[in-house]
Parts: C-alpha cells; sequence; structure tokens
C-alpha cells in the first residue's frame, strides 16, 4: 500500500524513481525496491519526501478505513505539540517496530 502511494505521489509530480530517491536521500535501487513493495523506506525518509513532493501526511493513510487507522492519523496531526527529542523518541520506536515487522516478513519468506 505505501508502494502505491509513493508511486501514485511521484507519478503525479511527474518525476523519475531517481529524482525522487535523490529527495529521499537514497540509492535508485533502493527506492525501486520501496515502490516494488520489497522494503520501506523509513520515517523520516518518508516525511522528507512528502515534504518535498507537497503532500500531505492523509496521502499515505489514504485507503486505510479502520477506526485504528483514523486514530493512528489524529494522532500524527498531534505530533506537532512534542519536544525535539519527544519527537525523536517517537521517530526511534516506530522505525523499531517497522524494522521488527520486517524481520518476521523475511523469517516467514525463508520458512
Amino acid at each position: 500500500m505505501l508502494n502505491e502511494t509513493l508511486r501514485e505521489l511521484r507519478t503525479k509530480k511527474n518525476l523519475t524513481q531517481k529524482e525522487v530517491a535523490n529527495i529521499m536521500g537514497v540509492s535508485n535501487i533502493t527506492y525501486m525496491k520501496y515502490e516494488n513493495g520489497e522494503t520501506e523506506p523509513k520515517f523520516s525518509q518518508m516525511i522528507k519526501a512528502l515534504i518535498e513532493l507537497n503532500a500531505n501526511i492523509k496521502d499515505i493513510f489514504e485507503g486505510l478505513d479502520t477506526s485504528l487507522d483514523d486514530s493512528l492519523a489524529y494522532n500524527m496531526k498531534r505530533i506537532e505539540i512534542l519536544s525535539a527529542p519527544e519527537k525523536e523518541c517517537l521517530n526511534q520506536v516506530v522505525e523499531a517496530m517497522l524494522l521488527k515487522h520486517q524481520i518476521e516478513k523475511v523469517q516467514r519468506r525463508n520458512e
């Protein structure tokens, strides 16, 4: 789902994969893996891309329709009130959870 959002945002702006990879600070190959759904960008990279592409954080969550997703989107807006150290802590937690998810995905593939 995130891969489709990235591809859609990129094509709406008429950008190449290489251009968006440069915006996100990753290699072209890494970005291709994002769009192919093989891996996911770090939260900080995704935010950087959204800012550069003049997109809204809600674009990431578009199409998600559960109350949990609505709550998450609501809380994403509220993050602004946190201090810089609190935001960094939250960012590390999110990245750790996503890494855990990726590891589990690889483990399931190797079973």
